[in-house]
């Protein structure tokens, strides 16, 4: 049996990041998914600000993830997910339960 880890924050997609992952090639996405369930257990390792706007930058590999940390709710909202080149003119996106499975590597 899985036991979740209490200390982890959970990790939600706006509806565009949740599409641009899910439309990644499978063994990328495996990837990804396993870079985000490393954030998810210490996020400030691999959090750093994004200078003069109120959010956070993920890096992986070629892409890049724009973030709001709640801390009280323990939530990482990954507001934006896209090429690194793409990435940083697009900094509005609506958030809304776009649950990612980060424990999982199967699909």
């Amino acid at each position: 049996m899985e036991t979740k880890d209490e200390t982890a924050f959970e990790v939600l997609f706006s509806r565009k990041a949740g599409k641009f992952f899910q439309k990644l090639p499978k063994e990328l996405r495996e990837h990804v998914r396993s870079r985000f369930a490393e954030l998810a257990k210490d996020p400030w390792h691999f959090l750093e600000h994004h200078e003069g706007d109120d959010f956070y930058k993920f890096r992986i590999g070629g892409y890049r993830a724009l973030i709001n940390v709640d801390l009280k709710g323990r939530l990482l909202l990954v507001r934006i997910f896209d090429n690194r080149g793409r990435i940083y003119k697009r900094t509005t996106s609506k958030i809304c339960n776009v649950q990612i499975e980060l424990g999982n590597t199967q699909d």
